[in-house]
């Protein structure tokens, strides 16, 4: 993980435009956050109005009650620009997934960016230290209830 120093060291290093294309980035992070009521929903596999599962997997039963306090979260995922502005100012090597299908690199900017979870972990701390505010990865649970609008089952 970087700590708070790699942040603050590197951000005095920026030329003019990287500057210019990070405080892009902290405004349009900040203005599609969307906001998340906290509630409480069955998390994972409750299956269907037949009482039959959905999926024949175990890692999401049973479902368990989830309480969660109100959140906000970013309306889309991190492209491969926006990650590459934060490996270029943190002097890391750009993130690639070099196969995709027949050889083929899968990559181009306005693409959702395929990384690691410590990689995305990372680039949330670093978007917390630059706006001073608390973003994080959301949890397996807030993740669910957002995708599920706040935890409806939807087939």
């Amino acid at each position: 993980l970087l700590s708070g120093c790699d942040i603050e060291n590197n951000i005095d290093k920026l030329t003019g435009e990287q500057d210019k294309q990070v405080h892009a980035l902290i405004e349009r992070t900040k203005a599609h956050m969307v906001f998340v009521e906290g509630g409480s929903f069955m998390m994972g596999d409750g299956g269907g109005d037949d009482g039959l599962p959905w999926t024949r997997f175990t890692d999401n039963k049973p479902a368990h009650k989830v309480t969660l306090t109100s959140y906000s979260m970013g309306a889309y995922e991190v492209n491969y620009a926006d990650f590459d502005l934060y490996t270029t100012v943190n002097e890391q090597p750009k993130t690639m997934w070099t196969k995709w299908d027949r050889d083929e690199v899968w990559r181009a900017s306005e693409f959702p960016a395929g990384v690691s979870w410590y990689g995305a972990k990372n680039y949330c701390l670093w978007l917390a230290k630059l706006t001073e505010l608390p973003f994080d990865l959301p949890t397996e649970a807030q993740w669910e209830f957002a995708a599920r609008n706040r935890g409806e089952n939807i087939l």
